[in-house]
């Protein structure tokens, strides 16, 4: 009877340790996956507007169906360049789009302040979940397009049938195109492939005797991108 009560009980603790066992790799897997979970985007690139000669250091990130309660950027150099917190959100932020000052391309402030290579991106999201991710910030930097038509600072641009042209851009993989209305807030932005030259204005936008700030902008596989900008007014 000691003998089969020994063997059960042997038997029992094998059971239990195998179970303990099983629970930790569970645990262990779990661990691991919300170590592993990334930000549905993030992205780190050059603005530059050639007009004013200046540029700028633009981030995006993006979490998954929740909202973040924390971000932070590293940059290559170790520095923590972006440090967001908000504690007490009880649904967080899911989108960042955070862009810097700008100044003059050949200042050499923002450069230093904001290295290439490598940016590690850390968020805590509603509920805890950690996300990681990386981007990279390319020195490469692309020519801003010229502008074909309309003529800059031109005040007989016809309501209908406009039309915006550009020349292409060597290496460009998308072309940014954005038409404003400051006064009344209107504004068009289209995002066209990298063999695209032109665009139609649609006839219902354009407003009689109205001045619009007009901005086209070159794309790089990289992210960087280079903005061509002036002003013309419509005819009355």
């Amino acid at each position: 009877m000691s003998g089969g009560i020994s063997r059960r009980v042997c038997f029992g603790s094998a059971i239990g340790r195998a179970f303990a066992m099983s629970a930790s790799a569970l645990l262990l897997m779990s661990a691991s996956a919300l170590a592993e979970s990334k930000f549905d985007k993030v992205a780190v690139y050059f603005e530059r507007n050639a007009a004013d000669d200046d540029i700028e250091v633009r981030f995006l990130a993006t979490a998954n169906e929740k909202g973040l309660v924390e971000l932070r950027v590293t940059a290559p150099d170790g520095r923590i360049v972006v440090d967001f917190k908000a504690p007490d959100s009880k649904i967080g932020i899911r989108t960042f789009d955070l862009e810097t000052p700008e100044p003059l391309l050949n200042d050499g402030r923002l450069q230093k302040d904001f290295p290439t290579g490598v940016y590690r991106f850390e968020g805590t999201e509603v509920g805890g979940e950690k996300l990681k991710g990386e981007a990279t910030l390319d020195p490469t930097i692309p020519d801003a397009p010229t502008i074909t038509s309309p003529e800059k600072d031109r005040r007989d641009i016809p309501t209908k049938g406009a039309r915006i042209r550009w020349q292409a851009v060597k290496d460009a993989v998308a072309y940014v195109i954005a038409l404003e209305d400051e006064e009344k807030e209107r504004t068009l932005k289209v995002t066209l492939p990298g063999d695209s030259t032109s665009l139609n204005i649609p006839d219902n936008f354009l407003a009689g005797g109205t001045k619009y700030t007009l901005e086209v902008g070159a794309v790089l596989k990289n992210g960087n991108r280079s903005f061509q900008e002036f002003e013309f007014t419509s005819k009355k």
